[in-house]
């Protein structure tokens, strides 16, 4: 005759049976090792979604989403850490996410890309770029429609930028058929001016050709060419031009320099804090090696 087994069944002598002490040990979360311990709370509550499931983090700095360390860092609150000024050579490793529209395509909601330390030259940066309706990019311009990328350190953190045909095509405007309703055009007040003169006077150790590449990067995140900067523009341009710089000496710098407390910085002030920035050992002959600091990672 065949056996029926009860597994929760008491024996005669009041001791429990093999399969209650299975079942015991099923049920009892203290008991629990490895990743089924990690799924409930001491008291034995479970954690839920956070222990059941591996929870992303996506940081803005690749493509790729990454878990969470652990079941607990998945129930608090998820903390990006910040740019620690370190580099790799002379890279400073701080990407910057630009977005590229395609001329020609008026529905184009734009392909992000995130400049990194991976590609070394803007030829990557057109291979990543989808094909226009009339075939490959050839020529990159700024949110003003009219400056040209020359190269990678033209491009701005949060910029956007418009992908054309050919080298020689320009484009009128933003109303001109073609340009893609969502770019955002930013009208150039005035193109970048200084006088060289009283530049080196106030800052003598600067070079000439030190002043003409802090120049231009102050241009570039000095997208409506009011003639000013911010502070989270200050910090990117100084990354780009290849400087170890923490964002607790920024606030520093830009109260030392801001002479009119204005809380932004003219081109003047802003040679300054290039100026204070070689003065860090080690970073005396950053602008003039010049910084390759962008690479880039389609998202």
């Amino acid at each position: 005759p065949r056996t029926i087994h009860h597994p929760h069944k008491m024996s005669t002598d009041g001791a429990t049976s093999p399969q209650d002490d299975v079942t015991s040990r099923l049920t009892d979360t203290s008991k629990y090792t490895g990743t089924h311990q990690q799924r409930f709370n001491e008291d034995g509550t479970g954690k839920g979604k956070a222990g059941r499931e591996d929870l992303m983090i996506d940081d803005g700095s690749t493509n790729a989403a990454r878990k969470a360390p652990s079941p607990t860092a998945r129930t608090s609150k998820v903390v990006v850490k910040k740019w620690d000024g370190k580099k790799f050579g002379t890279q400073a490793d701080m990407p910057r996410r630009i977005t590229i529209f395609l001329f020609g395509d008026a529905h184009d909601e734009g392909t992000v890309v995130v400049l990194n330390h991976s590609v070394k030259n803007l030829k990557a940066v057109f291979a990543r770029i989808p094909n226009l309706p009339t075939g490959r990019p050839k020529k990159l311009v700024q949110q003003d429609l009219r400056t040209k990328i020359t190269d990678l350190d033209g491009f701005r953190d949060g910029g956007q930028y418009l992908a054309l045909p050919t080298p020689a095509f320009k484009v009128s405007g933003p109303e001109q058929q073609g340009v893609p309703k969502t770019f955002k055009y930013v009208e150039r007040k005035n193109d970048l001016t200084y006088d060289i003169k009283r530049a080196q006077e106030m800052w003598p150790k600067m070079k000439p050709k030190e002043f003409t590449k802090a120049a231009k990067q102050f241009e570039v995140y000095d997208a409506d060419g009011n003639g000013f900067i911010d502070i989270n523009e200050i910090s990117a341009s100084l990354v780009t031009l290849g400087f170890d710089v923490h964002e607790d000496k920024i606030g520093h710098m830009l109260a030392e320099f801001d002479a009119d407390g204005n809380g932004v910085l003219d081109v003047y002030e802003f040679f300054g804090v290039v100026q204070k920035a070689k003065d860090e050992p080690g970073s005396e002959n950053i602008l003039v090696q010049g910084a390759d600091s962008s690479i880039c990672l389609v998202m």
